[in-house]
């Protein structure tokens, strides 16, 4: 899905889901980059390109 949608998706978490890698693995990475975002670190994509609050994937109102 990362692959489909590089531009709303920070973390990956498909391996996992796949096999390819281990959940442990997964979630250590996640741990990892959790902080690395708080701290500034690193930016997700929405940060990079402006789009807080631009995007809302599961809102269940309608769109007026």
């Amino acid at each position: 899905m990362k692959a489909q949608c590089p531009d709303i998706i920070d973390f990956n978490a498909g391996p996992a889901a796949t096999g390819e890698r281990t959940i442990a693995e997964q979630g250590e990475e996640l741990f990892r980059f959790i902080p690395d975002v708080a701290s500034g670190k690193k930016k997700p994509y929405s940060e990079q390109y402006k789009l807080v609050n631009d995007l809302c994937v599961f809102n269940p109102a309608p769109i007026t």
